[in-house]
């Protein structure tokens, strides 16, 4: 497929793909912290700092056997969030710092419609903060943060 980001400048591209960086996007990026590493979706959390919550076909076995792990998973339906081709988890167990705000700025520019896939809806985002608020998994710090920058990114 033909990427748009070529048919206009570089400034005008770099300003449009800044107003999608926000909390409760969903990108698709290529994460070398995985196992296998790979292309995978994720969700903002944050911006400033870049933190991101890994979004999983299904949810692995480790987790499904551990009630806090399990506790920080969000079901994401299909059916809402057209961006994806089938019902997902967002796993909010930990919030990613693995890539530079400007390496996604970069991405963007470069592949907006390969990276920016969507937001997910508001019923969906309130039911993320309500997860991390109760998430044994992440640090007070973190969790003011992640729910800080949601409320605010999304007038929720």
């Amino acid at each position: 497929m033909v990427s748009l980001s070529n048919a206009f400048p570089a400034e005008l591209m770099a300003v449009q793909s800044a107003q999608y960086i926000k909390a409760g996007a969903v990108i698709r990026l290529f994460c070398d912290f995985t196992t296998p590493p790979k292309f995978k979706y994720l969700m903002i959390a944050t911006v400033e700092p870049l933190q991101v919550f890994i979004i999983n076909s299904e949810i692995p076995e480790f987790i499904k056997r551990n009630k806090s792990l399990l506790a920080d998973q969000v079901d994401i339906p299909q059916i809402d969030h057209k961006f994806l081709t089938h019902d997902s988890v967002l796993n909010c167990i930990e919030a990613h710092r693995a890539f530079d705000i400007s390496h996604l700025k970069s991405e963007l520019v470069a592949n907006f419609s390969e990276v920016y896939k969507g937001t997910l809806k508001g019923y969906l985002l309130r039911t993320v903060i309500d997860v991390v608020e109760q998430s044994e998994n992440l640090s007070r710090r973190i969790k003011t943060q992640i729910i800080q920058a949601i409320k605010q990114d999304n007038q929720l």
